[in-house]
């Protein structure tokens, strides 16, 4: 990629494209970096998308196991909003509160600051 540099004809090199950064058998087109972010690693608690068996699968490129896991899962989150809805209780989320950021913008999705003491 180049840009041309203002008042001027000449073009700056900002960045080349390495010819072997996505691998021609890789069916999802994604750089080294980009699957990298999507592997587990230690230290992740048991809720971490990157160990759902339906990500797992699909990166292993088992399509069919990885949508017989995606709608098991989506089944149980139905069920589990079907059983809070009759017994009248209330979904809270585990890490944000919704509370008052400040007079511009209101009530938000705030971070309660508890996920890396989970993590221990």
């Amino acid at each position: 990629m180049s840009v041309t540099v203002a008042g001027s004809n000449e073009a700056a090199q900002l960045w080349t494209m390495n010819e072997n950064a996505y691998p021609a058998d890789d069916p999802f087109k994604m750089s080294a970096y980009a699957r990298h972010l999507g592997e587990p690693c230690e230290g992740v608690l048991p809720t971490d998308a990157r160990l759902r068996p339906d990500r797992m699968a699909l990166a292993a490129g088992d399509l069919e196991t990885a949508t017989t896991a995606k709608l098991a899962l989506e089944n149980k989150q139905r069920a589990d909003r079907k059983d809070r809805e009759e017994k009248g209780v209330e979904w809270q989320p585990v890490y944000f509160e919704k509370r008052k950021a400040d007079d511009v913008n209101g009530e938000m999705w705030m971070y309660k600051g508890n996920f890396f003491e989970a993590k221990k």
